[in-house]
């Protein structure tokens, strides 16, 4: 027998992203239950625009309710309202960490060790969690740790947001990533990430160092660097090592003596150039519980406690906001057109290049199409057939900066600074991306047979964001 829909009261609008909007919401049930929510809905044309944002918000919704923890939001239930795909989690009334990301307004150290315990004990879960499919550990890995995806509630809980990208070979994962979307928040994005174009847990570990560095001072890491300089640094661990030290003095303002040598050496640990030098988030969290017991000053539940911590006005328009609406019928199955094949590339739009056979094409040399998305390899295709030509083998094989590009690890457009890209959300498939992408392809050719290649794709990333 098929429950009654539940009925939802949208209160106001909480945030707006490239393909949805989140409400503060009242969930009515048979019975009279009233309960607050958070509702993650797409907007109305997204599903017909983007397939690919419908399968993301599926995908989070069935990693979200794999997981079991205090510092992870609950999940609720995936349904549909108003004919729109509608993802609802609990409520956590608070304020993300955002708010506390300046020199004026930071949070005690001892309380960001209590942040810090709590998110790396999230990380942990999310990697030794039992898959409900497969019965294999899920080591899901997040993708995005920064401030804005940590909540902090009035009564001083740790919340771990936003599993939109996050990644499990566990759980089938009907989106894809594809070139030119970004995986994680340029600036949080560890050094093996520019070089192998590709991440894992220790990855997280270095993005939530990176968090807890500007939480205790309120500095960006790479503040300020060109694209071109971040990568020279980031690839050359002598370089790296030289600005991590450097910056890291910056610690000396908020503590001193002891305090400032343990805390040090644990962000140090978690900075690491090598990932196989850094913790495992589970020996992140233990020593950061022991750092918050050892601190001066007020734990982060006491600080929470002190004030109030609520959403700083109501600006953002919703759509939904004031209306009272019912579930879709109960009983329908929520599904989207025809998937991806797990682990393949992602379809091209009609009317688009045809999809490439394994290896790219004959004119292709193999060793240059294996370093390149099927976006780019379709790209690569059209120039080559419309051209005539084809592109001879190099004397050497891509530099490690056309290889991320072309992995579509890093967005084409990540010149602009960590501010603006923090305050946008980036849109897959845009016209813009598409241009920055074909400029990119272009480079990567000439970088084939003209070793100043790799800069003309470097020229024209920054030129992009500029």
């Amino acid at each position: 027998m098929a429950r009654e829909p539940h009925r939802f009261t949208f209160d106001r609008c909480l945030g707006r992203g490239g393909f949805g909007e989140v409400y503060l919401a009242y969930q009515r049930r048979p019975g009279g239950l009233v309960r607050k929510v958070a509702v993650k809905v797409l907007r109305g044309d997204t599903e017909e625009e983007d397939l690919n944002a419908v399968k993301r918000m599926q995908d989070e919704g069935r990693m979200l309710a794999a997981l079991d923890h205090p510092s992870i939001i609950g999940v609720l239930e995936l349904t549909r309202i108003a004919g729109r795909l509608a993802l609802v989690t609990e409520y956590v009334s608070g304020v993300d960490l955002a708010s506390y990301t300046e020199t004026d307004r930071l949070l005690p150290p001892r309380a960001v060790m209590g942040v810090v315990a709590g998110v790396a004990e999230a990380l942990d879960c999310a990697w030794t969690t039992t898959s409900p499919e497969t019965g294999a550990p899920l080591q899901l890995i997040h993708r995005d740790i920064k401030p804005q995806n940590i909540r902090i509630s009035q009564h001083g809980e740790v919340k771990l947001l936003d599993f939109g990208i996050a990644r499990t070979a566990q759980i089938y994962r009907e989106a894809v990533t594809g070139a030119g979307e970004v995986p994680f928040t340029p600036g949080y994005s560890a050094p093996e990430s520019y070089v192998e174009g590709e991440s894992g847990a220790p990855a997280d570990v270095y993005a939530l160092g990176v968090t807890m560095f500007r939480l205790l001072t309120g500095e960006r890491l790479l503040a300020g660097l060109p694209l071109s300089e971040q990568y020279m640094i980031m690839t050359r661990p002598e370089r790296y090592q030289v600005l991590i030290t450097e910056q890291l003095e910056a610690l000396r303002a908020v503590l001193a003596g002891e305090e400032h040598d343990a805390v040090r050496g644990l962000l140090t640990a978690m900075l690491a150039w090598s990932p196989t030098e850094r913790p495992d988030a589970a020996a992140v969290s233990s020593r950061a519980e022991a750092l918050e017991d050892s601190l001066m000053g007020p734990t982060l539940k006491r600080w929470a406690r002190s004030r109030t911590l609520a959403e700083e006005g109501d600006t953002i328009p919703g759509t939904l906001s004031g209306q009272t609406l019912p579930e879709d019928a109960i009983g329908e199955t929520i599904s989207v057109a025809p998937g991806v094949i797990p682990g393949g590339p992602p379809s091209l739009p009609p009317g688009g290049p045809p999809s490439l056979p394994p290896g790219g094409p004959p004119s292709l040399p193999p060793h240059v199409a294996s370093q390149m998305s099927p976006e780019l390899l379709a790209i690569a295709e059209s120039a080559l057939v419309s051209s005539g030509g084809s592109i001879p083998t190099p004397d050497a094989g891509l530099t490690s900066l056309s290889s991320v590009y072309a992995s579509g690890t890093l967005p084409a457009t990540a010149a602009p600074s960590p501010d603006t890209l923090e305050r946008r959300e980036q849109a897959p498939g845009s016209s813009q991306s598409l241009i920055v992408n074909v400029i990119v392809a272009l480079g990567i050719f000439v970088a084939v047979t003209v070793p100043m290649g790799t800069l003309m794709v470097l020229l024209f990333a920054w030129l992009n964001g500029n």
